[in-house]
């Protein structure tokens, strides 16, 4: 560490110092990432969340960032699997129904995935719609009349279909 510390005016004078408003210096950052990779530990990652709310606690700071963070995801879930990103129409009025309809479809989507005969087919509470429909809505099947009624064949590995399509066959 000594010998490190005698190379700090060097690094100082080459980079300059920084703000007088901040705590440290490049060379302590330099001095602190040297150390680490020679006692061979890891870089640490510091994360922050600025915000100029002076009236919430740290607790209640973090709950909000992690309850907009969940926001964020059901806006990315709506442009992806039920086609915000490219809306039908040209006119705000039109627009605003699709919006309107397809947020109530993913709810009852939502509300479809909370039921638990989906688990055979690996559906879960966080399965997205194009994996949904590749497990249960997509399935190749052929009808077949025989013996004067009508015979369902599926073309499947999945044995969930089996109890579900039992009365047909």
């Amino acid at each position: 560490m000594n010998f490190f510390r005698r190379w700090l005016p060097l690094i100082d004078g080459y980079l300059g110092l920084r703000s007088r408003l901040i705590g440290y210096q490049y060379s302590e950052i330099s001095l602190a990432m040297l150390c680490n990779f020679c006692c061979g530990g890891d870089i640490y990652v510091y994360r922050a969340i600025l915000t100029n709310e002076w009236d919430m606690t740290e607790e209640e700071v973090i709950h909000f960032y992690n309850q907009r963070g969940a926001k964020e995801k059901v806006f990315d879930q709506m442009d992806n699997d039920f086609g915000w990103h490219n809306l039908p129409k040209g006119l705000l009025r039109e627009n605003t129904v699709f919006l309107l309809l397809t947020a109530m479809l993913r709810n009852f989507y939502r509300l479809l995935l909370m039921n638990d005969a989906l688990r055979a087919f690996g559906v879960w509470c966080t399965t997205r719609m194009k994996a949904f429909t590749a497990k249960v809505v997509t399935v190749v099947a052929r009808w077949t009349r025989g013996g004067r009624r009508d015979i369902l064949t599926l073309y499947t590995g999945n044995n969930a279909y089996a109890a579900l399509y039992a009365g047909y066959g």
